[in-house]
C-alpha cells in the first residue's frame, strides 16, 4: 500500500537497495508513483504469461531459463522507465528493470515470480543480486594492505604494530592489540 511505498522510497533515498519479484504487484497496485520513480517502471501489461526470460545487463550471466509455473502464470511485461534499465526480455515482451538513484539507492523489479526459474538460475541472479545489493565500495578495515585479502600479510603487519596507537587498528580503539589480531583471524580470506 501507499504506506508501505512511503517507507521504501525512504529507504531508497536514503541509499537503500530493494530487489521485488512478483507477477501480481503491479496488478493489485497499478502503476504508482513509486513504481514509476523507485521502481523503473515506465509502464506495464498485465498478465502476458512469460514462459522463458534471458537475462540481460548486470545479468547477462543468467542467460536464457525457461520458467516453470506450479501456479498460475499472470506474469506481467515490464517496460522501462527512460532512466531504468532493462535486465530481464521475456518471451512475450520486457521482463524486468533496474533502477539506479542519484541519491545511492537501488531497486530491481521483476515482472515474474524467481522460485519459478530453474534452481541452478535463481542461485545466480540472487547471487548477482546480492552483488548489486551490497556495498563493495567498503573495504574490509582487517585487509591492513588494501589487496584485497586479509591473510598472513595483514596478520603480521597487527603483530608489528602492536601496542601503537596508529597503523592498522581494526576495531578503531586507539590501540593495536590482541582485539585486532583475532579480527584478521576472523575476516581470514578474501
Amino acid at each position: 500500500g501507499s504506506a508501505g511505498e512511503s517507507a521504501l522510497a525512504t529507504y531508497i533515498d536514503n541509499g537503500g537497495h530493494l530487489f521485488i519479484s512478483s507477477q501480481d504487484y503491479l496488478y493489485d497496485n497499478g502503476l504508482t508513483s513509486f513504481g514509476q520513480n523507485y521502481l523503473g517502471i515506465g509502464d506495464y501489461t498485465s498478465d502476458i504469461s512469460q514462459t522463458q526470460v534471458t537475462g540481460l545487463d548486470v545479468f547477462e550471466n543468467v542467460g536464457s531459463v525457461s520458467l516453470a509455473y506450479p501456479f498460475a502464470n499472470w506474469s506481467d511485461e515490464v517496460i522501462p522507465s527512460s532512466d531504468a534499465t532493462l535486465v530481464f526480455d521475456g518471451n512475450v515482451e520486457n521482463a524486468g528493470v533496474l533502477l539506479e538513484s542519484n541519491l545511492g539507492g537501488l531497486a530491481i523489479f521483476l515482472g515474474f515470480t524467481l522460485e519459478t526459474m530453474p534452481m541452478s538460475a535463481q542461485q545466480v541472479v540472487l547471487g548477482d543480486v546480492i552483488g548489486l545489493l551490497t556495498d563493495e565500495t567498503d573495504p574490509c578495515p582487517a585487509d591492513c594492505n588494501d589487496d584485497g585479502d586479509v591473510n598472513v600479510t595483514d596478520l603480521l603487519t597487527i603483530i608489528g604494530e602492536f601496542g601503537n596507537s596508529s597503523g592498522c587498528d581494526i576495531n578503531g580503539d586507539g590501540i593495536i592489540n590482541i582485539t585486532d589480531v583475532l579480527a584478521v583471524i576472523s575476516s581470514w580470506g578474501e
